[in-house]
């Protein structure tokens, strides 16, 4: 099947093909969301177009490329989206927050083959981006924010004294320490 969403002459539009059929349907709707891509191809991987990016998933990380797809919305969001002064949010951030939550939750299958669980994905109204996670016995709380040099503040813990705290440059490095922390504790 695949899943494209294109913006044509002030008209959004969904088309889906599905490859056991070959029909085409469209769906036009002001609420899609421009210029997000999704290939889906069964037992293979997925594709998402974030910035002028394309991220490629394997088809076990469904469900992040479905949550990074939906939080494009955001992007949607005008001054004062909170009522209390809330900034829009900026599209290299939202980038930056899909990206980063592409490489880790990659990172983590390809290198443990577990998948990690997805993050609510939330805007802040300073124009950052929050990912959070809360299980039954961790929470983690990744703040991207909306600077000039991208930055990933965060801050997890056990639901007891252990924690772990800090920041790094969003660079599409993977930091293995975090993402050891992400798998043993996030992952399903």
């Amino acid at each position: 099947m695949n899943i494209a969403i294109k913006k044509r002459n002030r008209l959004k539009s969904l088309a889906i093909k599905s490859s056991v059929s070959d029909k085409i349907l469209v769906r036009t709707d002001s609420d899609i969301a421009e210029a997000i891509k999704i290939s889906i191809h069964p037992s293979e991987t997925l594709s998402l177009l974030i910035g002028d990016s394309t991220a490629i998933f394997p088809n076990a990380l469904s469900e992040i490329v479905k949550d990074i797809n939906e939080s494009r919305a955001m992007l949607d969001l005008e001054f004062d989206w909170d009522s209390s002064g809330g900034h829009a949010i900026p599209p290299k951030v939202w980038e930056n927050a899909a990206m980063f939550l592409a490489t880790y939750s990659k990172w983590i299958y390809e290198n443990e083959q577990v998948v990690l669980q997805s993050p609510s994905i939330n805007p802040v109204a300073d124009g950052s981006i929050d990912l959070t996670w809360y299980t039954n016995t961790a929470r983690m709380l990744i703040n991207i924010k909306n600077s000039d040099n991208p930055e990933a503040h965060f801050y997890g813990d056990l639901q007891n004294d252990e924690s772990i705290k800090g920041n790094f440059s969003i660079d599409g490095e993977v930091r293995a320490y975090f993402a050891q922390w992400l798998r043993k504790n996030l992952c399903r």
